[in-house]
């Protein structure tokens, strides 16, 4: 059972990471710069793809719905 859980936390990263991309898209093209790539430096990654902690997804999930919203 204990990699069952492993698995289901390896899609939802996955999934939340696809989700995450399109709304940095929608920001950088609602700002019309890499604003995106600011915020994933300011968690200390270089890019998306090595963003693998759920919570750093989660925090640029929310920093682009904050942005998309205002």
């Amino acid at each position: 059972r204990g990699n069952r859980a492993a698995e289901e936390e390896t899609v939802d990263v996955d999934a939340l990471k696809v989700e995450v991309r399109k709304l940095l898209t929608k920001v950088n093209k609602q700002t019309g710069k890499n604003q995106a790539k600011e915020w994933i430096k300011n968690l200390g990654h270089d890019s998306l793809t090595e963003v693998e902690e759920l919570d750093d997804l989660k925090a640029l999930k929310a920093l682009a719905e904050e942005e998309l919203g205002a």
